[in-house]
């Protein structure tokens, strides 16, 4: 005799299906969530080695990436290194346009203990990179520097910077609290919010296909730039976990 299932029970499977695909939100300021348009990502997840992201009026175009692997021997100390550069074009409204380059750098030194067993005593993991927003010179150019990008380390201070050079700093700090959720153990990075003269202007998740907060009331130049900011965290790669593939 075949089984016929409730048609309750086969809606609250499709409900089930549905609740597990959705992105919760990462836990940000109150008055950023207010003041702030709210972009999901597409284009993130996936294989393809050219895929290319968007969100709200922002995509990605020109992506060329490069990884580099070095290895020095020692007598008892190993360092390895992976490092991967990244560049971009991000368009925004009305054509505008912002340049991104950056570079990933992980390095782990290892000690022989026995000439069978080795054990990882340090590593360090960084994250830089410059927006090079359409019409700006040199000198108005933006770079950003991020320290260890994972989260796995305590960091005293600013997690990074991005930083004009025309003296405008905009301070990244580390966000590792998902709304609705209690954080019993240490987390990782979920995602970034974006500070400046101590207000909260911006934010990028990086939890499953991504999603971005940026203020809309601030100049259209420093929404492109926070947009193009965004796109290179949500891109990274994530050279910590491959250096557990050698």
């Amino acid at each position: 005799m075949k089984r016929i299932l409730c048609p309750s029970i086969l809606i609250f499977c499709v409900l089930l299906g549905l609740a597990s695909c959705v992105t919760p939100n990462i836990l940000l300021s109150p008055d950023l969530i207010q003041k702030a348009q709210v972009m999901d990502v597409e284009g993130r997840l996936g294989w393809l080695p050219d895929r290319h992201l968007s969100f709200g009026p922002y995509f990605t175009q020109q992506m060329h990436r490069e990884a580099i692997y070095s290895e020095t021997e020692g007598f008892w100390i190993q360092k390895t290194q992976w490092k991967h550069a990244l560049g971009f074009v991000l368009q925004g409204p009305k054509g505008a346009e912002a340049r991104v380059r950056t570079l990933g750098t992980f390095v782990e030194l290892d000690e022989t203990v026995f000439p069978w067993m080795d054990r990882s005593f340090e590593e360090l993991s960084l994250y830089a990179g410059s927006v090079d927003y359409e019409g700006m010179d040199d000198s108005s150019a933006w770079d950003f520097f991020l320290h260890d990008p994972e989260g796995g380390k305590k960091v005293d201070g600013d997690d990074g910077l991005l930083r004009s050079r025309t003296g405008d700093v905009i301070r990244l700090r580390a966000v590792k609290e998902i709304e609705g959720q209690v954080m019993v153990l240490p987390r990782n990075n979920v995602g970034f919010e974006f500070f400046e003269k101590g207000e909260a202007i911006g934010a990028v998740s990086l939890l499953n296909a991504g999603r971005v907060w940026i203020r809309e009331d601030l100049p259209q130049e420093r929404q492109q730039v926070l947009a193009a900011l965004s796109a290179a965290l949500l891109v990274r790669e994530r050279l910590e976990e491959q250096s557990n593939h050698f």
